[in-house]
Formats: structure tokens, sequence, C-alpha cells
């Protein structure tokens, strides 16, 4: 199962759940801190009582904005949408945004001059989920109504089949409201709630829809949460293991899942507290060390490989971007 965390909605620590209902603050406005904790993989995590000091650093400035070359932010294309107007936007492995407007039926690659991919279905509603291998677009969409029957497509962006429309999962009521995450193996459906979907694991796809063996780029770190004890990120390469220095609070959700590493190989993992609040934990495990960015209230949409956390404003919908230590 895949990353993505429940930041109300954003499921725990990287698992997309489809719809959010996550809590956000503006991001930008308020001050970023950051501590470093010294983190192995055995023994445990030492507490704050017996860790060697290591004080404190905080960052006050606003986080920069400015693009790696050969994209476009999301805040500078959607700098006016505000509410259902949001597209919602993953990022590939390599940074690079793309955006999906249900409404529109359009995929926004935000290359430099960003492009458009028009879309040929008949569902209005929906969301994306990721962007997998071969640069193709994984959608929930749906069409309206009360059971809220749904499909998984994979739509190709970046080949001569950009827009061709592969059928992943087929119509079924209520996907929407239970666990679909990507994972290293697959795109992943797990019930929820109470809502009746079967679950199952269905292959990423290349551009001309054959079977792919999974996604490489989740491959290397997976998260797991145990009924008794910390959250932990582990390397599956090398077995090293590390403690997430804050407890996760309780939540329905997965218990485990794959990460994206970011692009200079650090690994981030998402942790909500009692009152909804979230941080983003930052791991550098070349030298076992965690730094953490306060992200409060804010909506966690998606995390940029290049350093950065997509946020949403909980009233607007507007989107912000906090830079991560």
């Amino acid at each position: 199962m895949a990353a993505i965390v429940f930041v109300a909605a954003v499921v725990v620590t990287l698992v997309t759940a489809l719809r959010s209902d996550d809590d956000d603050q503006p991001v930008g406005s308020g001050p970023v801190t950051s501590v470093v904790v010294p983190t192995t993989s055995a023994p445990p995590l030492e507490t704050p009582s017996t860790a060697p000091p290591t004080p404190p650093s905080s960052n006050t400035a606003a986080p920069s904005t400015t693009e790696p070359a050969g994209r476009t932010s999301p805040l500078e294309q959607y700098a006016a949408c505000t509410g259902q107007g949001c597209p919602t936007v993953q990022y590939a492995a390599d940074g690079l945004p793309v955006a999906y407007d249900a409404g529109q039926k359009t995929l926004t690659v935000l290359e430099a001059s960003p492009r458009s991919v028009p879309l040929d279905f008949p569902e209005s509603q929906g969301r994306l989920i990721t962007i997998g291998p071969d640069d193709v677009a994984y959608l929930l969409v749906e069409s309206p109504g009360e059971t809220n029957p749904g499909r998984i497509v994979a739509v190709p962006t970046g080949s001569d089949a950009a827009g061709t429309v592969h059928e992943v999962v087929g119509s079924t009521d209520g996907l929407a409201d239970v666990f679909v995450v990507p994972s290293a193996a697959a795109i992943e459906v797990a019930d929820c709630c109470g809502v009746g979907a079967d679950d199952g694991s269905y292959p990423y796809v290349d551009a001309n829809g054959a079977e792919l063996a999974g996604d490489p780029s989740r491959a290397t770190w997976s998260w797991e949460w145990p009924l008794e004890g910390a959250m932990v990120v582990r390397n599956n390469e090398t077995g090293e293991s590390f403690e997430v220095p804050q407890s996760q609070a309780e939540r329905e959700g997965l218990r485990s899942g794959d990460l994206r590493p970011l692009i200079d190989g650090r690994v981030v993992m998402l942790v909500s507290d009692a009152t909804g609040a979230t941080t983003a934990w930052v791991l550098d495990a070349d030298n076992g060390t965690w730094t953490s960015t306060e992200l409060g209230a804010a909506l966690v949409e998606a995390i940029d490989p290049a350093g950065a956390v997509l946020t949403k404003d909980p009233s607007t919908l507007a989107f912000g971007l906090v830079a991560l230590d």
C-alpha cells in the first residue's frame, strides 16, 4: 500500500484518500520551524532526556516560490482560483506538476509553457491520484448520483498517446469514499468505513495501456505504523529503519505504505496530531537526522519532489507552498 497522509483527508503519511477534508491554514504567512532530531535504526530513537542536545532552529522567512527550470508553479498558474474552481495537482517523480480540472475535463502539464491535454469521458467530477511511470496520470472520476459511482482511469500525458483513456478500475459504487493510494507495485483500493467496495491491486500501465511491473520511484522507501509503537520509515534496500520523532494521533486509515523520496534523496513523512495540525518530518538518511516543518491546519495537496509541500487553504481552497527545511 502506498503513501500520502490522512491530514483529515490526505491519508496518513502520504496516503491519498480521494476525498480530502483536511484542515488548513494559509501557508507562507506564518513562521516555519525546524528541529533536527538524531535517529538510528537500532537502538530505538533516544528520548529528549537522553539525546545529545541539538538547539532548535527557526525560519520566519516566507518560503520561496521560485520554480526549478522547466516547469511552472501551480501557484502561478492558478493564482486566482478559489473553491471548487481549483484543480487537483500531483507531481511526477522528477518534480513536474500536473493539474486535473474535472469540470473542464482537462489535464494541464505544468511545463515551462503549460500544455493542456483534453479528456474524453462522461464523468464530470473526480480528482488526480498520482503521476505514475511513463508520465501516465491516474484519475478517479465520478458521475453525480446518490451512490457516487466511480472509475479509475489512466491517461498518458507526455507521448503521442496523450489523452488516451485506459480504464484501470471499472464503475464501482462509493469508490471515492474509500482509500485509493499509489504503491510501489500498483494502485491499491482498500475499503473504508463500511462503504463495501472490494479491496484490490491494479497494475500501472504505460502510455499504450500495457501493464507495468510497478513504480520504481516508490520501491526504496516504505512506512509502517504498528499497533504498538512509533511510526517507522524503512529503507527496503538496506533494511535500515528510522523512528518518526512524533506520534501519529489515532485515526482510521492505512497503517503502512510506500514513499517516493524527494529529488535530493530525503524522505517526507506527514504526521497529524489530535487537533488535526500536520507536521512534515523530513529524514536525511545519510546522517540519520530529521527536520520538521509545521503545516498547521493546512490541507495537504501533494509533496513537491523539489522540496516543498503544496497545500490548500481550508476555507478558500487556494493553493499555498511551504518549503521544507
